[in-house]
C-alpha cells in the first residue's frame, strides 16, 4: 500500500481548485532506468538521493523540463541552449512567450525583477543576469526572463525564470523549481492562476498540487511562521519531539523559538528537515 506525507503550505486561503502533477524520487527505479541509458554519466553519479523532480511544460507552445523541486529558495531556472546537457535544453527561439528581463536601472515596469537581491547584475545587451548559489555550493549563470509555465492543465503567465547558460552543480540536473516565500518564486508569482498555495506528498511516486485541496477532516494543520530575516524560508512552531511515540524529555517549546540559532524549518531541498538547537 503506498502510503504518503503530506507537506501542506497555504500561502493565501485559496479558492481555486487543485492542480496536481506527478513528484518523483530521483532515486526511484523508473528514474534509475531512465538514466542508466544515457552512456555519458555513470548511474552513481546521477543519483541524488534527496532530490524530488517535478516535469512542467516550458513557453509556447510548452518544452517539457524535469526540474528538482526545492522549497528553500525562490528561483525558477532551467538549461537553455546551447547548453550541452543530459536532457534537451530550453530553446527560447521556439516560445512565443519568453520576454528578457532588461537591468534594474531601467524605466521598463520589467526591471523590477531584476532588482530582489544581489545576485543580479546586467550584461552589455542590457539584459538582467543572475550568478544563483545554493548552500552545498552548486552554482548557475544566466539571464532573466519572463515566461508562460505550463503547471498540468494551468498556464501561468509571465512567470521570472533563470535561462542558464552555464552550472556548476552537485549533481546533474536540468534546472530548479524554487517555490520559497519569496516574490520571485512560481509559489508567490502563481497566486492568481494556481491560488498561491501548495502542498506535496513524499514518497518514491508522490505529487505537488497547487490550489485548494480535499483531505480528509482528520488531517492535521498548523500555522504557518514568517522571518524576517529569512523570509524564503517556511517555519513552524515545535512545542516538542517524540520518538516512536515517545515524548523526549528536556526539549520544549523554548527549544524552538525563531531567535537566535533556534529554529526548525522545512526544505524539500536538504535530506532532513532542519533542526537547530544549539
Amino acid at each position: 500500500m503506498l502510503t504518503c506525507r503530506a507537506f501542506l503550505l497555504f500561502l493565501t486561503v485559496s479558492t481555486i481548485a487543485g492542480t496536481r502533477i506527478p513528484l518523483t524520487h530521483t532515486n526511484s527505479p523508473t528514474t534509475r532506468r531512465h538514466l542508466a541509458t544515457d552512456p555519458r554519466v555513470p548511474v552513481t553519479t546521477i543519483i541524488f538521493h534527496i532530490a524530488y523532480n517535478v516535469t512542467l511544460g516550458v513557453g509556447t507552445p510548452p518544452q517539457e523540463q524535469t526540474l528538482f523541486v526545492d522549497t528553500g529558495s525562490n528561483l525558477l531556472w532551467f538549461n537553455c541552449f546551447p547548453m550541452d546537457t543530459l536532457t534537451p535544453a530550453f530553446n527560447s527561439t521556439n516560445s512565443t512567450s519568453f520576454v528578457p528581463v532588461p537591468c534594474a536601472d531601467s524605466s521598463d515596469p520589467n526591471a523590477k525583477y531584476c532588482s530582489h537581491d544581489n545576485n543580479f547584475g546586467c550584461d552589455p545587451s542590457g539584459v538582467c543576469t543572475y550568478d544563483y548559489w545554493y548552500m552545498d555550493g552548486s552554482n548557475t549563470q544566466g539571464t532573466m526572463a519572463l515566461e508562460s509555465i505550463t503547471v498540468g492543465d494551468s498556464v501561468v503567465p509571465r512567470v521570472p525564470v533563470g535561462c542558464a547558460q552555464a552550472a556548476n552543480l552537485s549533481s546533474p540536473m536540468n534546472g530548479i523549481l524554487g517555490l520559497g516565500g519569496g516574490f520571485l518564486s512560481l509559489a508567490s508569482q502563481s497566486s492568481g492562476t494556481l491560488g498561491g498555495a501548495f502542498s506535496y506528498c513524499l514518497s518514491r511516486a508522490g505529487w505537488l498540487e497547487f490550489g485548494r485541496s480535499n483531505f480528509s477532516t482528520d488531517t492535521q494543520w498548523t500555522p504557518m511562521l514568517h522571518s524576517s530575516k529569512y523570509p524564503i524560508y517556511y517555519y513552524i512552531n515545535l512545542t516538542g519531539l517524540a520518538v516512536d511515540g515517545v515524548r523526549l524529555d528536556g526539549i520544549d517549546e523554548t527549544s524552538f523559538r525563531m531567535s537566535g540559532r533556534r529554529r526548525w524549518r522545512g526544505d524539500s531541498g536538504h535530506g532532513d528537515d532542519v533542526l537547530d538547537i544549539t
